[in-house]
């Protein structure tokens, strides 16, 4: 598919963000430090989508199980993840968040929205993997949403 697209929206994400231009790699990448995080953006040409990514923290030594079922609990519905799928990386041990859109029937605007909802959540769960807020600790888990600001934003 043709990268046009890809490369407009990213420029609109530029002027949105302040920056003059942005930067692509050889192979259609490119990070953004978004608030307190780094934000990859990458073009699947084979299919015109936009994988936006952020690597969120490192899988726990122990209790993995228990740390396994607390992602797939965040991943259901995407109800708190912004849309977007958190997913591990087992070889370097790292938790990533993802969201694909595509490049062609996206808006800029609606781009915009995506990319700020996707920092929003990478920020909460980096915060907790960082604070060692996420626990495997069942007793610890909360049910509270009222802190997860990024919910529903549209």
């Amino acid at each position: 598919m043709d990268i046009t697209a890809f490369d407009s929206l990213m420029d609109e994400l530029a002027k949105y963000l302040g920056l003059s231009g942005i930067s692509k790699t050889a192979d259609n990448q490119c990070l953004l430090e978004i608030g307190k995080i780094s934000v990859g953006f990458r073009f699947l040409s084979a299919s015109g989508n936009i994988m936006i990514f952020s690597v969120i923290g490192k899988l726990p030594d122990s209790g993995r199980e228990s740390f396994y079922k607390m992602l797939l609990e965040a991943n259901h519905a995407l109800f708190k993840t912004a849309g977007a799928t958190l997913s591990v990386y087992t070889p370097l041990d790292m938790v990533a968040l993802q969201y694909l859109c595509n490049a062609q029937t996206t808006d800029a605007q609606r781009f915009i929205t995506i990319v700020e909802n996707f920092a929003a959540a990478a920020e909460y769960w980096q915060e907790r993997c960082l604070q060692g807020e996420i626990s495997t600790d069942q007793s610890e888990k909360s049910d509270d949403l009222s802190e997860q600001s990024f919910l529903l934003s549209v």
